[in-house]
C-alpha cells in the first residue's frame, strides 16, 4: 500500500497543467474584476458631529461623511456609559482640523 506521502503528491505533468490554468486564467479574471474608482469631490466642513463624522457641503447639498478606518468615542451613547468625556475631546480635536476647511 503506497503511503500517504506519494498518494496525495500529483504527477509532474498534473502540476504543470494546474500552473498553466492558473496562469492563463489570471489575466481574464482580472479583466473581469469590477473597476472601483475612488471619486474626489471638494466641499466644505459645515459641522463637525463627532470625532469621525461630519456634515460638508459638497456642489450645493449637505452629506455626511464619515471617515474610513477610524472609530472614535462616541460623544452620547446610552449602552457605552464612560465615553463622554473622549467623545468630546476627539470631536474637539477633529474641529482643530477641519472646521471650516475645505
Amino acid at each position: 500500500m503506497p503511503s500517504r506521502i506519494q498518494r496525495d503528491c500529483l504527477p509532474l505533468a498534473c502540476q504543470v497543467l494546474f500552473l498553466r490554468v492558473l496562469f492563463f486564467s489570471l489575466p481574464i479574471y482580472l479583466g473581469f474584476t469590477p473597476f472601483i474608482s475612488a471619486n474626489t469631490l471638494s466641499g466644505r466642513v459645515l459641522k463637525v458631529l463627532d470625532g469621525d463624522t461630519f456634515l460638508i457641503r459638497v456642489q450645493g447639498r449637505e452629506e455626511h461623511v464619515r471617515l474610513r478606518e477610524i472609530d472614535a468615542p462616541e460623544i452620547i451613547h446610552r449602552k457605552k456609559v464612560g465615553q463622554e468625556p473622549w467623545g468630546k475631546r476627539a470631536k474637539d480635536f477633529a474641529q482643530s482640523l477641519v472646521r471650516g476647511r475645505p
